[in-house]
């Protein structure tokens, strides 16, 4: 009998068998070991309730590190973006706390790290060299400049999940870092006017006046109310004029707007006009030109 065939199948099984005994051994990928030194002090959220499109430097979180070992590297963190879309965000850095810890963000005087403008994917590298002293607390922020053309109303939130950081050639951290809280998007300026008052004519040349409106996002920047007027029917304008508010900033109700005795000087049903403008605390601008109205004076 031919025994040639026997031994090619023979073969071929061993080779088999011994490709898959040592594929997973060629095919895993090995994982840096994770860094016995570095030691999680604390981490929490910075995010402020609210943020604008073109915002720059806006805190997200923050964490602090401590290092047993001397003059370690710190040399990447991937910051995982947890936002509705990576859209809404078009810089993203790492930034050294330079006074004691724990500290408060300040761009200017904090050092930054690392920036991405590049962002790709909701995995983003900031790649950085920074040693670390030993036995020493290391405050870090997390900081995003929203995109110009941001979507009202989308969240921008971030996390640091487990073995993202990069010390040493080792990872951390051995917990995700993820603080309940994120920043709501307001790239809509106050709104729902209405309410306007005098609606007809009133028996004086210079009326006060008054109309209602409202913001739902950020809230009414109280002090900023403003108006402006005209008498010949919006060709020129006064200067702008501080208004009063009722509410206080912050506000997502209703409020009053009021002028007092608005100069119009003269009868015109058509011709006087007013303008109305007021800031969310976004420094969103709302306004609101009341058209054909105030009569002033009334027929005799």
């Amino acid at each position: 009998m031919d025994r040639a065939p026997q031994c090619k199948n023979a073969l071929f099984c061993a080779l088999l068998l011994t490709a898959g005994l040592m594929l997973p051994f060629f095919c895993h990928e090995a994982q840096a070991a994770r860094n016995p030194n570095v030691t999680t002090v604390t981490f929490g959220d910075l995010a402020p309730a609210f943020t604008a499109p073109g915002r720059a430097n806006v805190t997200i979180l923050t964490f602090t590190i401590s290092d047993s070992n001397n003059w370690e590297e710190f040399t990447r963190a991937v910051v995982n973006y947890t936002g509705n879309t990576t859209a809404d965000i078009k810089v993203a850095r790492l930034f050294r706390e330079s006074g004691t810890s724990p500290g408060t963000f300040n761009s200017s005087t904090d050092t930054p790290m690392a920036t991405n403008s590049s962002i790709t994917s909701r995995q983003i590298a900031l790649s950085f060299s920074y040693f670390i002293q030993r036995n020493r607390n290391f405050q870090f922020y997390v900081v995003f400049d929203i995109a110009d053309n941001a979507t009202h109303g989308n969240a921008v939130d971030a996390k640091i999940n487990v073995d993202a950081l990069t010390i040493q050639g080792l990872t951390w951290p051995d917990v995700i870092y993820d603080p309940a809280g994120a920043s709501k998007i307001d790239a809509a300026p106050p709104s729902n006017w209405t309410d306007f008052w005098p609606g007809g004519w009133q028996n004086a040349a210079n009326p006060d006046c008054r109309i209602a409106v409202g913001d739902n996002a950020s809230g009414l920047a109280v002090g900023t109310a403003q108006y402006r007027y005209s008498t010949d029917g919006g060709g020129n304008w006064s200067a702008w004029t501080n208004a009063s508010c009722t509410g206080v900033n912050g506000t997502n109700t209703t409020q009053n707007i009021t002028t007092q005795k608005v100069p119009f000087g003269r009868d015109s049903g058509t011709d006087n006009l007013i303008s109305f403008r007021i800031k969310d605390m976004m420094d969103g601008y709302g306004r609101r030109l009341q058209g054909g109205t105030p009569a002033t004076k009334g027929p005799t």
